[in-house]
């Protein structure tokens, strides 16, 4: 995770989508609601550990219990990273072309 948090400081423009899923165990509302919460909290983590979620878009959805046993194991959130980020450090050179630009001029 901490690569992704340093990822997420490094770049604007990435779309970072969560998926929380929960076991079979309990209810389908319970479920569908533990998995809404669960990739929230993911979000939040990676907010308080220092992402930059201001300058990059976030998206959840809730799998909920589809498809899952009742098992630990299906408890997760997959993080999933779309689009084309933008590194915020963009390294200037000069300009042979532009007179201004290159040395004593």
């Amino acid at each position: 995770m901490n690569e992704l948090v340093a990822w997420l400081r490094a770049v604007r423009d990435a779309e970072v989508h969560f998926e929380g899923h929960a076991s079979a165990e309990g209810p389908d509302y319970h479920n569908h609601n533990v998995a809404v919460a669960r990739s929230g909290l993911v979000e939040l983590f990676l907010f308080r550990a220092g992402a930059d979620l201001t300058n990059n878009r976030t998206s959840h959805t809730a799998v909920g219990e589809d498809g899952a046993e009742a098992n630990p194991d299906w408890r997760y959130v997959e993080i999933t990273l779309h689009g084309t980020p933008l590194s915020k450090q963009q390294e200037m050179t000069p300009n042979a072309n532009l007179p201004s630009e290159v040395g004593g001029a």
